[in-house]
Formats: C-alpha cells, sequence, structure tokens
C-alpha cells in the first residue's frame, strides 16, 4: 500500500518550504513530512546568499549587498546587487507563514 508519493526527511525551514513549493507549483501526489521533533523552538535561522522567493521576501529581517572576507594578512571586500545577497530568516518568524499544504 503506497502511503506517500514523496517523503521529506526534516520538517524545518527546508523540508516545509520544499512541500510548500511542491504544492505551489502544482505537484497533486502526497507528500509526507517526517521529523522527530515536535517542537523546533531550538531553531535559529537561516541565511541564504539566494534571491528570497517572493512569498517569503517579507520575512527577511536582514540582507547584506557587501561581505568582507580576511584574515592577518589580507583583507577583501565584495558587492553584489541582486545575485547573491545575504539574507537572515529568523526561524520565530519563518514559522508563523501560514503554509497551506494541503497534499501533507
Amino acid at each position: 500500500m503506497k502511503k506517500a508519493d514523496i517523503l521529506i526527511l526534516g520538517a524545518g525551514c527546508s523540508g516545509t518550504s520544499l512541500a510548500h513549493y511542491l504544492e505551489n507549483f502544482g505537484y497533486t501526489g502526497k507528500i509526507v513530512l517526517l521529523d522527530s521533533r515536535t517542537n523546533f523552538d531550538r531553531e535559529q535561522r537561516w541565511c541564504s546568499w539566494l534571491e528570497i522567493p517572493k512569498t517569503m521576501s517579507g520575512l527577511v529581517q536582514k540582507s547584506w549587498q557587501n561581505w568582507t572576507v580576511c584574515d592577518e594578512n589580507y583583507s577583501t571586500t565584495q558587492t553584489s546587487e541582486k545575485i547573491f545577497i545575504q539574507t537572515n530568516i529568523c526561524s520565530a518568524v519563518f514559522f508563523t507563514l501560514p503554509f497551506k499544504l494541503e497534499n501533507c
């Protein structure tokens, strides 16, 4: 007996986002999110060097277009206007997002 078409291990930011986007893009099969945790209070934040999807852009608390890499002998600062903007989403904000997961 088939119980799931897709099994996602981990219901944190990545797993929940994957389920959300599969459904958003029309996937209609059965999705199972599997996680041993029932409490996600220990989640901290997620950072990304990618452009944040519009559905999550309101969750971004901070972003950087400049970053510096340095050690005791060298320092360089890089700048990006779009492609590699560093963004930060706090888990407490992420888990308030009203995901509508119909097939989970």
